[in-house]
């Protein structure tokens, strides 16, 4: 399909609206590679692989062995040069995740639609950006695997998700529920996960890579005990509140809000069609991700962004959603902006604010896709998907 002078212009500015930050960012890392910066947590890991020493006796490593190797190729170029290349790799497929979830129904006016989601989320995505964080990756990893699963691409969806698991074992959630509703992914992930486990090995003395898989397993269960007020999950709104959710009783919450998830899902895929089902199922797994993980950082919230983008624009264009519209618009832009905005009165202020519109957020997009079965013309229903 050709553009035409108007949608050309519309297709610039929506670029221009992610590289040209982009590239001021990557005149910052060619002079400072580490300032304001997780990389080095992420060379250090790498060395520390090819090296065969402990993964988890340096600063702050909470990935899967297989991150450091995925890593490695960033590490072998020099630093300013593999940082560089690592944030506009993560971040054209981030945007092209958006690119493609606004303009699936009607390619005509994606580039229009493109403009104005990344108007509205790219705040939100900034700040991971700017720091070079995984999550940019993993968000757009896990928005690319949704798009496959809606057009019924199971290997496909199946090896995305398995590389967003390679990024954060955290993928597991939204894999998990992929497969309770399409079930042509079952089979096909116990072939994965038996790849999955077997990569490592491949870069490494077995004895080694069995000693860093057992401690991963060690380190991801401690850290999901953490206690600490830093983080933007539902226990940061709790903690905030005075009354925080600790020990067991963190995961016993975790556990129920993982039903509850599950059940809404379920519920809520018997009426939908595609690609409704397949983007309410990445809005569902990356809620629960953002409120229920003890680790959330405010700038995991990255991962969330093109959802809720895609989203507000499309029921800004339909009159019967067009408040659900704004109020997601007003969720990503407050949270987005407020952070800086409200620091001088309460610098914990996106601790509790950014889980309550995640909450809010997708409360709203269940509320409005209940009703009739939707989706876009030609597009297959639950029986034609395997369920």
């Amino acid at each position: 399909m050709r553009l035409n002078p108007d949608s050309r212009a519309w297709t610039r500015a929506g670029i221009a609206l992610w590289a040209i930050p982009l590239g001021v960012i990557s005149v910052l890392v060619a002079r400072h590679p580490a300032a304001h910066s997780v990389m080095p947590v992420y060379h250090d890991a790498a060395a520390r692989w090819w090296a065969r020493t402990d993964l988890y006796g340096g600063p702050d490593y909470h990935y899967l062995p297989h991150f450091a190797i995925l890593f490695s190729p960033f590490h072998a170029l020099p630093a300013a040069v593999g940082d560089v290349v690592w944030r506009w790799l993560s971040t054209g497929l981030l945007a092209g995740a958006l690119w493609q979830w606004v303009g699936r129904d009607q390619l005509a006016g994606a580039p229009r639609r493109f403009f104005w989601a990344s108007l509205i989320g790219f705040t939100l995505c900034l700040p991971a950006i700017r720091n070079g964080q995984a999550n940019v990756l993993f968000g757009a990893l896990l928005a690319h695997a949704a798009l496959r699963l809606g057009r019924a691409e199971w290997w496909r969806a199946l090896g995305l998700l398995l590389l967003a698991m390679m990024i954060k074992p955290l993928a597991i959630v939204m894999l998990l529920l992929a497969g309770v509703v399409y079930r042509p992914l079952i089979g096909r992930a116990v072939v994965g996960f038996v790849a999955l486990a077997g990569f490592p090995f491949l870069f490494g003395p077995p004895a080694y890579v069995l000693t860093e898989c057992r401690a991963a397993l060690v380190h991801l269960g401690e850290v999901s005990l953490v206690t600490e007020h830093r983080f933007a999950d539902l226990n940061g709104l709790f903690r905030t509140l005075g009354h925080p959710l600790t020990g067991r009783w963190s995961q016993m919450v975790r556990a129920g809000a993982g039903a509850a998830t599950l059940a809404l899902w379920w519920r809520a895929a018997s009426r939908l069609r595609e690609p409704r089902r397949a983007e309410l199922l990445l809005a569902l797994s990356t809620t629960y991700l953002m409120v229920f993980n003890p680790m959330t950082e405010l700038n995991s919230y990255v991962i969330l962004a093109p959802v809720l983008a895609a989203y507000a624009l499309r029921f800004l264009a339909e009159p019967a959603r067009r408040a659900a519209g704004w109020f997601l618009v007003f969720a990503l832009v407050s949270m987005g902006l407020g952070p800086e905005l409200f620091r001088p009165w309460d610098p914990q202020f996106a601790l509790w604010w950014f889980p309550v519109m995640a909450l809010g957020a997708i409360s709203t997009i269940l509320a409005s896709e209940r009703g009739a079965p939707t989706g876009w013309p030609g597009t297959p229903g639950p029986e034609e998907t395997g369920r």
